[in-house]
């Protein structure tokens, strides 16, 4: 892709990401985007066939700011389910930081499983499971990722619906997804709840970490 075909799908992105942080999921049109962005309908379907579309683009791309974020700390001795604990636990808490984000969430949950905004689930959970007991190359190993999303999503459901979004909130969502995770894929729950407390204390130390779903 040219250069100024990246840039061009950036702001399609980041207008996106700017009215459905205004407005909600469902009540912004691909028109609306467009008008924002500056662009014609033919360019917006080049990069997405429709709006749905860009749900993948905005949780995969927040997801590895994330992750980017931990690794730029330079942290060492971390295992791959720690790691993986210190990113959610960012995921988490600046996704719940936030009312209007809250709801836009709120939106897209209950569009279906979190295919509707991954593009591929399985890879949310791959560094956390390098501790498991089951082999990736196992053929059970999809059909855990599938109970594994659906644990996820209504339990993050459940969460929203609740007055309380707070660290300690997000600490014991955290606790409540990998009691069910670390059933499912052979892995140390003792093990994960002191990840799951050290990615809060990280977390709580890195308060001015600018990662976001969406723009205000």
């Amino acid at each position: 892709m040219y250069k100024t075909g990246i840039e061009t799908r950036g702001t399609v992105v980041s207008c996106a990401k700017h009215l459905f942080y205004e407005h909600g999921y469902r009540s912004v049109t691909v028109h609306e985007i467009c008008e924002l962005a500056n662009v014609k309908l033919g360019t917006f379907t080049y990069y997405f066939s429709r709006k749905n579309d860009l749900l993948s683009e905005l949780y995969n791309a927040y997801m590895q700011s994330c992750k980017d974020y931990v690794d730029a700390q330079g942290i060492e001795g971390l295992s791959s389910a720690e790691h993986h604990m210190f990113v959610v636990m960012l995921y988490y808490s600046r996704l719940y930081s936030d009312e209007r984000t809250v709801a836009f969430h709120r939106e897209v949950l209950n569009l279906g499983s979190m295919s509707a905004y991954f593009e591929n689930p399985r890879a949310v959970i791959a560094d956390f499971s390098d501790e498991g007991s089951v082999d990736r190359n196992d053929p059970a190993y999809n059909l855990l990722v599938l109970a594994d999303n659906a644990v996820r999503r209504e339990l993050n459901m459940n969460f929203i619906e609740q007055d309380d979004h707070g660290i300690d909130a997000v600490e014991q969502l955290l606790n409540d997804i990998y009691s069910i995770t670390a059933r499912l894929f052979g892995t140390d729950q003792a093990k994960l709840e002191t990840y799951i407390a050290h990615a809060r204390a990280f977390v709580e130390a890195h308060p001015d970490a600018r990662v976001s779903l969406l723009e205000g």
